[in-house]
């Protein structure tokens, strides 16, 4: 083992009981009140498919290219918001080690289940002082109607410009990845949206998981000081995917059943339903009934520990080859 600066006892143990005796679960109100913390969640606007449909028609081969493409996808679906599972695990979080504290051992979601679940980019050059630069144009985000009056405005007939194009990624980056809490359209990621759209990479699965590790720290601050949890907006998505992965056994559902809504027909259209092709898909289309699992439900499993029965050690064994996303990625390579 090689260290980079004074080490000290390499077992954490220690640090992890420490830990665990200041997670909020320890010093936290359980009846906190949870009823704004989910208003930025990346429901389906309409236009949204139509929109969607457009733009890749122009440009599926960039978002390929950028590993954007099975993520974008993914915001075709209605991803059902399981609150019990979300508000349960929050109490167990640890914003010391960025770790779930549960019954059986830390947990956390990590770069590698940010690739397998959504195949964003985490290796391209990070720049992130670039985004702090105003976007070549702005766009108008007051007094419009909300995101359908953003579609509205933003959405053009004919080829698909760098505007456009722009502006569409734009309401992706705000609306279905970083969801935040102004819960409407805004100027925030258009520059992020205008480096995506002009061919440069972005390690976008990076800035998503530091997203998502900012947010709890902030869920985990206001429970231990006994504060109601607002809408401090943020990715709860992704930790709701990442969450399905090792609780679907446990929820009695199969993966190999789950089917995917076809990125193949318009909103006027009859639905078309195809086969999931990677586990973000399977575990988006994961829906938990709260009058079977409930809160107090999911946080005897996570206070407890998982059963030998339903514990996942690793959740993307796909011996069977039947999933073609991240299509760049090979856990045999």
């Amino acid at each position: 083992m090689i260290c980079l600066g004074p080490m000290s006892n390499p077992d954490p143990t220690s640090i992890i009981n420490l830990e665990t005796g200041r997670i909020p679960l320890k010093a936290s109100n359980m009846t906190l009140d949870w009823s704004l913390a989910f208003r930025s969640w990346p429901n389906i606007i309409p236009g949204w498919r139509n929109w969607f449909r457009r733009v890749a028609g122009s440009h599926w081969a960039t978002w390929e290219q950028y590993d954007i493409s099975q993520c974008l996808n993914l915001s075709l679906s209605e991803m059902v918001r399981n609150e019990p599972i979300l508000i349960s695990a929050s109490f167990f979080w640890s914003d010391a080690i960025n770790a779930f504290l549960f019954g059986h051992g830390p947990m956390t979601p990590t770069l590698l289940y940010v690739t397998m679940l959504t195949g964003l980019n985490i290796t391209a050059p990070d720049r992130s002082f670039d985004f702090l630069d105003k976007a070549s144009f702005k766009i108008e985000t007051r007094t419009i109607g909300g995101w359908k009056g953003y579609i509205t405005n933003n959405m053009r007939t004919g080829s698909v410009s760098f505007r456009e194009h722009t502006t569409f990624l734009n309401m992706w980056l705000e609306k279905f990845i970083f969801c935040g809490k102004t819960a409407g359209p805004t100027n925030n990621t258009l520059k992020m949206a205008e480096t995506l759209a002009s061919g440069n990479p972005v390690p976008l699965g990076k800035h998503l998981l530091g997203s998502v590790y900012h947010m709890l720290h902030q869920v985990s601050a206001k429970l231990r000081a006994g504060q109601p949890i607002s809408n401090l907006g943020g990715p709860w998505w992704l930790i709701q995917l990442w969450l399905n992965m090792y609780m679907h056994k446990t929820m009695g559902i199969k993966l190999s059943e789950m089917s995917f809504p076809s990125e193949e027909f318009g909103e006027e259209e009859d639905p078309i339903i195809c086969h999931c092709t990677s586990f973000g898909e399977e575990a988006i289309m994961i829906a938990n009934d709260p009058n079977v699992f409930g809160k107090t439900d999911f946080f005897k499993y996570f206070y407890n520990g998982f059963t030998e029965n339903f514990t996942i050690w690793f959740a993307y064994h796909d011996d069977n080859k039947e999933y073609k996303n991240p299509f760049k990625f090979n856990l045999d390579s």
